[in-house]
């Protein structure tokens, strides 16, 4: 009866503590929930989100495209966002009703592109519509996020791994 008793007060006081700890240990959980899944990003502002390099250097970085969840790779590389004909599918597009006319000049050489605009991509606290795209005519493992987006960008920042996304 006495350790029933004594279990129901630890209880009660770790939910008061708990309570009384809530905004402190959100940000604990967004900080392990970013260290343990790097492309989600941590948010570090009003308007920042960062994110870890994989041990390939890269940049992963999860959005909402239109509401549908797209992975990204962070890409000064490449002049605009590009979708990966996959991922253009799965926000709707059908690929036979484009133009994949624009050429671009890739690592692997020249390849078809089909323009397109994403009415909205959403990235953690950052928000941007009317994002001019473009459908990759070639599969690719990702998705890429472009200068068009990142100069539209208040700044975008890497230092020590970490790259910073700020609106």
């Amino acid at each position: 009866m006495r350790i029933a008793r004594s279990l129901i007060v630890l209880f009660v006081l770790g939910a008061v503590a708990g309570y009384a700890y809530r905004f402190e240990l959100q940000g604990v959980a967004q900080h392990v929930l970013g260290a343990l899944m790097p492309y989600r990003g941590e948010q570090v502002g009003a308007g920042s989100i960062s994110f870890e390099a994989w041990a390939d250097g890269e940049f992963r970085i999860d959005a909402l495209v239109n509401g549908t969840p797209v992975r990204f790779i962070f890409d000064t590389g490449a002049s605009e966002v590009v979708l990966t004909p996959r991922d253009a599918e799965q926000l709707g597009y059908d690929l036979n009703d484009l133009d994949f006319s624009n050429v671009s000049m890739t690592a692997n050489g020249p390849v078809g592109g089909a323009p397109i605009v994403l009415s909205e991509i959403a990235i953690g606290p950052i928000r941007m519509d009317d994002v001019a795209a473009a459908v990759n005519g070639a599969p690719m493992a990702y998705s890429l996020l472009g200068i068009n987006f990142l100069n539209r960008l208040k700044s975008y920042e890497e230092q020590d791994g970490v790259l910073t996304l700020t609106q």
